[in-house]
């Protein structure tokens, strides 16, 4: 039926995008985290970490730049 491959296209471009943002908010505040810990390991500059609105780990992020005000005084 026409209707049920319509509908099931439409519902993966769906979760495809749901997927896609949902995984961005997760895995990019761990990337920069990570980089900020590489930072911290090579005795760069520590910059502060600044996620995006809606990232998750935004506490975690708190917590980090917390730890980077200590180290760099």
């Amino acid at each position: 039926d026409i209707a049920f491959v319509l509908k099931s296209i439409v519902f993966t471009i769906i979760f495809f995008f749901w997927g896609l943002t949902f995984g961005h908010r997760i895995a990019g505040p761990i990337w920069r985290m990570g980089k900020c810990l590489d930072d911290v390991q090579f005795k760069r500059p520590l910059p502060k970490v600044v996620l995006r609105k809606n990232d998750f780990f935004q506490e975690l992020a708190g917590k980090l730049n917390d730890l980077i005000e200590r180290l760099n005084k």
